[in-house]
């Protein structure tokens, strides 16, 4: 399938205006292994009514599939300003960083399906990946330790569509080959830098850092997405262990819990209320939180799923209460007493049947003692 979106082509030479010193940057060898960013199947991508939704960018387009879509412009004037501030701070010269893409453009041309010349020339690609890189850079930088940068960055695009831009970052689609942002972070930052395996641990292991990245000493990730899978599913051992090491929480904003043993937790898969009532709607109307002119819950509900955040969900808002939840449910006995007062003391007639066998249990019980232990 061949890239349909607006083109880039021709927007500047396609060769390098400089010459590359010997021993800058990394060794170009051999990155491409055969596998490829995929796009996402027809027949998954359009829901009913035809109408794209969670698979396509909604702020911020990272490689050549959505590159150039109108939509998608607000970010873009923010991708030459990283750029300009990271070329400036490694003290080297910008033909440097775009000659160093454009070494193993073939290579990073290999990694997507369908990007045509015709598309995209090496030079508008290889610009293309600069600028993206350069500001997936950009955002991991920001989200750890420039918060000065990132407040900066909220009034530019809006709180809403900030939160949008690290979602998009995550989309299959929506990828860099990684081996890329290895490649111009050496460039910024020299050689052993820990942003990468920082930024991942931010996301994901919250109090704790990786050493490396996930697979790294095997076949390292495709792309951003693949790295956080192969934490979350692969990297962990029968033992619950992986190669990190601690951390203090000022190191990072957003995250607020106490060790490693809460990882299980950061996949935000928190219980419902129906763990301990059995009707959600009902619940919240009899705690005078919802209130609704519909004729039934059944309906209410309906309306709910219908609700589209469009992924601007802010899942730190509820952390405390969301943690109590879980605590509580953890709770075997508080469980058990939840489950018996709902069952038994929701109304009176299971209150009265309730008693009723508990008396006639004691009946059993003293009738049986009685026989045992004749007087």
């Amino acid at each position: 399938m061949e890239d349909q979106h607006p083109s880039a082509n021709n927007t500047r030479d396609t060769e390098c205006k400089i010459p590359i010193p010997e021993g800058e940057g990394e060794d170009h060898h051999q990155y491409f292994d055969g596998r490829r960013i995929q796009r996402v199947p027809h027949f998954i991508r359009f829901k009913k009514h035809n109408v794209e939704d969670y698979y396509a960018p909604k702020i911020v387009s990272f490689g050549p599939y959505y590159h150039g879509l109108p939509e998608l412009g607000m970010a873009e004037e923010f991708k030459h300003k990283a750029l300009t501030m990271f070329v400036s701070s490694s003290g080297k010269d910008r033909e440097l960083f775009y000659c160093q893409i454009f070494k193993v453009i073939h290579q990073i041309r290999n990694c997507y399906v369908g990007v045509s010349r015709d598309s995209y020339d090496d030079g508008a690609l290889a610009e293309m990946i600069l600028l993206d890189a350069s500001f997936a850079i950009y955002l991991m930088t920001i989200s750890l330790e420039d918060e000065e940068e990132y407040f900066h960055f909220c009034q530019h695009l809006g709180m809403a569509a900030v939160s949008l831009v690290y979602r998009d970052m995550n989309l299959l689609e929506n990828q860099i080959p990684l081996w890329v942002i290895k490649l111009l972070i050496n460039l910024i930052y020299g050689e052993g830098s820990m942003l990468l395996c920082n930024f991942l641990s931010s996301m994901i292991l919250e109090n704790t850092s990786l050493t490396r990245i996930p697979g790294e000493d095997k076949k390292q990730p495709l792309h951003l997405l693949d790295a956080y899978h192969r934490l979350l599913a692969q990297e962990w051992d029968t033992a619950g262990k992986i190669l990190v090491q601690p951390v203090k929480k000022s190191q990072w904003r957003s995250w607020k819990k106490e060790n490693r043993k809460e990882f299980g937790k950061c996949n935000r898969q928190f219980r419902s209320i129906t763990d301990l009532k059995a009707k959600d709607v009902k619940e919240l109307r009899e705690k005078k939180i919802l209130f609704s002119t519909l004729d039934s819950d059944e309906q209410v509900v309906e309306v709910i799923k219908e609700i589209d955040t469009s992924g601007l969900d802010n899942y730190y808002i509820f952390d405390d209460v969301k943690m109590r939840i879980e605590k509580h449910c953890s709770s075997k006995a508080k469980t058990w007493i939840a489950e018996l007062i709902h069952t038994y003391f929701r109304n009176p007639w299971t209150f009265i049947a309730l008693l009723a066998a508990t008396f006639l249990l004691c009946l059993t019980f003293l009738q049986t003692y009685y026989t045992v232990n004749p007087k």
